[in-house]
């Protein structure tokens, strides 16, 4: 009996693979019996996409309420009877959005957008997704997830306006999802609606009680409030991602001009430039040395003179690396300069291939060099090295070191910045040595 059984289970399993085979060789398709939720489950969206196009289908050839009859189906008497064009005019009505509450419909469309969406197939994604919002009235509190998905479509369609509108619809229908605030404000803050950006993303860390894990974004708020002269807010923000963030000397560097230059605040100035100082590594001397300036700036509205002056000394000796660093650049340019020549006056003698490839290489590195003193020299010109020597000048005038002032107005005329001034300012210093008095 066992034995029967065995033969009897082992021709079930040929004939059910040779009828496979044979239906595949046919070219023939066996019906998958998944439903189309557990297909996007599996992660199958084709074949869900196949499912959930048959059933729409299915369900619209039942619904015959907005169709017309075929035009030949019609006789010509017939619709000389029966249709009255002028009537038909005078009594037509606007169709609603809404064209019914169909939760089935609603839930087909927006499954079809969900499966669009994963197949790349944005466009037609989009358009399955308006469908659904047709067949259900929108929820307070509960369809922003809706809208939220229709904002991600038209972001990769790269519809930033769409995208936006998409997103502010679900933030207003579920305003207390933090998350909607975040990615509107960070949208906004690249584009010039600077005030809507600061509004999102303000709410944003509100919601989060200022708790939240990307600190740059306080960063951003500064920056936004800044760019609309908002000073005092943009101050607030920038402390409280110091506060927040631990120690970024960049930005104690910024805050540190925002109190200085806008909200007149000369004690958080001076600790800003303080940590920049004593803190920030000398690849960034152009920020240790501006903020050594200024320190010697606010020691000098404080009348503090000697320490104005220490501080300006230290801002010029910090610059002379980059000054030094220009001269030696231009050294190295005459000397290519000068070989350059030399081997062009060989080459005009004699027809030598290999000189003139080292001729070719050297121009190839001399307007390399040129380029590099050029950014040196700009880098430079951000040190205003004049307006320091000026600077440097009136505090030893001040403090009656009177040489040493002539030496600094000197040096403010070298560098071509208020020479007339200095000029006249050396003459009364002399006058004055000379007199005694």
């Amino acid at each position: 009996m066992r034995k029967i059984q065995k033969i009897i289970i082992w021709q079930i399993v040929l004939f059910s693979f040779f009828w496979n085979g044979y239906v595949k060789a046919q070219g023939f398709t066996v019906d998958d019996e998944r439903s189309y939720q557990e297909l996007m489950d599996a992660g199958e969206y084709e074949k869900a996409q196949e499912k959930i196009s048959a059933k729409l289908k299915e369900i619209n050839s039942k619904n015959t309420k907005n169709k017309r009859i075929p035009s030949n189906f019609i006789s010509f008497v017939s619709i000389e009877q029966e249709i009255d064009i002028n009537s038909l005019f005078n009594e037509r009505t606007v169709e609603n959005f809404l064209i019914e509450d169909n939760p089935e419909l609603h839930q087909l469309h927006l499954d079809a957008a969900l499966v669009n969406y994963q197949l790349k197939e944005y466009k037609r994604a989009a358009s399955y997704l308006h469908q659904s919002l047709r067949y259900k009235p929108i929820e307070f509190k509960k369809d922003d997830k809706l809208f939220s998905l229709m904002s991600q479509i038209y972001l990769n369609m790269d519809n930033i306006t769409a995208y936006r509108n998409s997103l502010e619809l679900a933030f207003k229908l579920n305003p207390a999802i933090s998350k909607y605030s975040k990615d509107l404000g960070l949208s906004y803050y690249e584009s010039s609606q600077k005030k809507k950006a600061i509004y999102y993303l303000v709410n944003y860390v509100k919601m989060e009680s200022f708790e939240i894990e990307d600190k740059k974004i306080f960063v951003k708020i500064a920056n936004l409030n800044a760019d609309i002269n908002r000073n005092l807010e943009a101050q607030k923000f920038y402390l409280l991602y110091l506060e927040k963030s631990g120690d970024d000397y960049d930005i104690y560097y910024v805050v540190g001009n925002l109190a200085f230059n806008e909200t007149g605040n000369l004690d958080l100035a001076q600790t800003c430039y303080m940590q920049v100082v004593q803190n920030m590594k000398d690849e960034e001397s152009l920020k240790k040395s501006k903020s050594m300036e200024h320190l010697g700036d606010i020691a000098f509205k404080k009348m503090y003179y000697n320490a104005a002056l220490e501080w300006y000394l230290q801002s010029i000796e910090l610059e002379k690396g980059y000054r030094d660093n220009l001269e030696n650049k231009r050294t190295e340019i005459k000397d290519y300069e000068d070989k350059i020549n030399n081997l062009k006056i060989e080459l005009l003698k004699s027809n030598n291939y290999v000189q003139y490839n080292e001729y070719q290489f050297l121009r190839q590195e001399l307007a390399r060099l040129k380029r590099e003193e050029i950014q040196l020299n700009y880098e430079l010109r951000k040190h205003a090295s004049g307006k320091r020597r000026w600077k440097t000048a009136i505090v030893y005038e001040q403090t009656e070191q009177l040489n040493k002032a002539i030496d600094y107005y000197r040096e403010s005329i070298k560098l071509d910045y208020r020479s007339n001034e200095a000029r006249e300012r050396i003459e009364k210093i002399q006058l004055k040595i000379n007199r005694g008095y």
